[in-house]
């Protein structure tokens, strides 16, 4: 009997509570693989938004400068002291060009992970040494020369390490990284394949878009695995013989010659 002036007080039993922590349990287990499908989105969309900027300040830079891609110190296996003091680096000659230093930091790489460390700051991505010239020995790379820009490609994603110390790449280090593909480390395509089966670039003509690339697997123990036929939608040559065959039509060059200059 109900004691007057009290309200009954209902509560839930055990089995509708083991039922309510079941049901949060699928939700969740359904929500968390597309909230993590989200994050690589937004991931990717902020490093093409990366890769767009530094393109389009290369296009700046070449406006003040005769019409002439940048060319500098060479930061293809950088010594030691080359990243940190000289000026002529090409990230240090494209800073003028773009809002922060943080266009050069990939969002999909963990903050913990320590860069080479003679760099000044994170530099995540890699640009082609083709266009981007090492000086000596090349004069730059004229705007005109590279026709049609939007189908040579001028950055890419860069292995973030402490030993990673090459910063651009040309046509043989594609290959490199073409022959080691599937290799831990030393391994280029640990930065190419950072966003799974899209490699994102940013081209001549200064946009960036994602191409295709192979899917990396560790098979560091099995040297017979590590390369790939190609690197998907990165062609390395417009005419003269490619140093791989590609199985799909590239959407991107590396160089326009197999031989001489390149452009």
């Amino acid at each position: 009997m109900q004691t007057p002036g009290r309200k009954s007080v209902s509560g839930f039993t055990l089995i509708e509570l083991l039922v309510v922590i079941a049901i949060i349990g699928i939700l969740a287990s359904m929500l968390l693989p597309a909230l993590g499908s989200a994050k690589k989105k937004a991931h990717q969309t902020k490093c093409l938004s990366n890769q767009k900027q530094m393109v389009l300040g290369a296009v700046l830079y070449a406006a003040d400068y005769n019409d002439s891609y940048m060319a500098g110190k060479s930061a293809n296996n950088a010594p030691l002291g080359t990243l940190q003091t000289n000026q002529t680096v090409w990230f240090r000659l494209l800073l003028p060009y773009i809002a922060t230093t943080n266009m050069y930091i990939c969002p999909a790489v963990r903050s913990s992970v320590l860069p080479y460390p003679d760099l000044p700051y994170p530099v995540d991505y890699v640009v082609n040494r083709e266009v981007n010239r090492d000086q000596p020995p090349g004069p730059p790379v004229q705007l005109a020369a590279v026709d049609p820009a939007s189908s040579f490609l001028i950055t890419i994603d860069g292995e973030r390490s402490s030993s990673a110390n090459n910063l651009s790449f040309g046509a043989s280090d594609f290959n490199f990284a073409r022959n080691n593909w599937n290799r831990a480390a030393p391994s280029y395509a640990l930065g190419l394949a950072r966003h799974g089966l899209k490699g994102l670039i940013g081209a001549a003509d200064g946009h960036a878009e994602p191409v295709k690339i192979p899917g990396w697997v560790d098979n560091s123990a099995n040297p017979a695995a590590w390369a790939v036929p190609d690197l998907g939608e990165i062609g390395d040559c417009r005419q003269g013989t490619s140093l791989w065959t590609p199985g799909i039509p590239p959407k991107v060059f590396i160089r326009n010659f197999s031989v001489g200059s390149s452009f």
